[in-house]
């Protein structure tokens, strides 16, 4: 969803992913029925402000990919994001450094480490693949864990939940 900066106190100032919860999701799709020049000050006024009051007081998810600023990492970073399992060394080859140097241009462009970054990708990328209905074995092996517990562990330290249970409780 697109909200103005100014919409509500207390918004992220850049794009953020917050966990959907089902009043939320509710919320959201009878607002995005409503016409574009609803009566701010009747029924459908006061169901987009307590829309905005719940998204405001949501908390983040640990998602955000920050991206490379120069065409040839951003490239690297793009197919990362598709792949995140390739290697740093690998990474590093298709951008003609040493491993080292890709590194720290990638550190110094996205202002994380690459590990770091690489987790993110693979973050997203798992809650892609489970939204779009794989299993967890399947999810865990093409993001490249030894097993689906070695993937439902990382899972669980990132959203304090196990996969199931997060796309159970309205999620997505």
């Amino acid at each position: 969803m697109f909200i103005r900066n100014d919409a509500v106190l207390g918004l992220p100032e850049r794009c953020t992913v917050v966990q959907v919860v089902p009043l939320l999701r509710e919320l959201i799709l009878t607002a995005v029925r409503l016409p574009a020049l609803y009566d701010e000050d009747g029924a459908d006024g006061r169901l987009v402000r307590v829309l905005l009051d719940r998204i405001a007081v949501l908390p983040n998810e640990p998602l955000h990919l920050p991206m490379p600023k120069t065409p040839k990492l951003r490239a690297i970073a793009v197919d990362l994001a598709e792949r995140p399992s390739l290697p740093l060394a690998k990474a590093a080859l298709n951008a003609a450094m040493s491993p080292r140097s890709f590194a720290r241009h990638f550190s110094v462009e996205t202002g994380i480490t690459f590990g770091a970054w690489q987790r993110q990708a693979r973050l997203l990328r798992a809650l892609e693949l489970l939204g779009a209905g794989l299993s967890v074995g399947d999810v865990a092996f093409s993001l490249g864990y030894e097993s689906p517990s070695a993937f439902i562990a990382m899972f669980r330290r990132s959203f304090g939940t196990t996969p199931a249970r997060y796309f159970e409780g309205g999620s997505t």
